[in-house]
């Protein structure tokens, strides 16, 4: 949408290539209509190797753009009881085995299916790769 209707956008994904080459973990903490989300779609689209998206912008020619999978969990909506919260983690566990092709087991424990979704990501999208124990 940003491409599509020429909004104004400052490049920050010089942030993004520090953000996979240097970052073992990171915590976002801004203020509410900060950008994060922006942001994390800009790594997300990197992650999933859209380099069409960057032409232009710093990341273009700096980042070799190859397919991660990417498990995308957005805790966004009604949150306020443990019936609307665990049809929150259904839907996200859902479209994240749509998006990756990838069938859990048992979607109703929602360890187990996280579980399946990360070790079946590492078999179907890195193969060259020895398979790794998630616990």
């Amino acid at each position: 949408r940003i491409i599509e209707e020429n909004y104004f956008y400052i490049d920050k994904t010089d942030e993004v290539l520090e953000v996979i080459n240097d970052s073992t973990y990171i915590f976002l903490s801004r203020p509410r209509r900060f950008g994060k989300s922006l942001f994390l779609n800009t790594l997300r689209c990197a992650y999933e190797g859209r380099k069409e998206l960057f032409k232009g912008l710093y990341l273009y020619d700096k980042y070799e753009f190859k397919k991660h999978p990417v498990i995308k969990i957005d805790f966004f909506g009604d949150l306020r009881s443990p019936e609307s919260l665990k049809k929150n983690i259904l839907g996200t566990l859902r479209y994240n085995q749509k998006k990756l092709n990838i069938k859990c087991e048992d979607i109703t424990d929602f360890g187990e299916c996280f579980k399946d979704l990360i070790q079946k990501a590492i078999l179907l999208f890195l193969k060259p790769m020895k398979a790794m124990k998630v616990f």
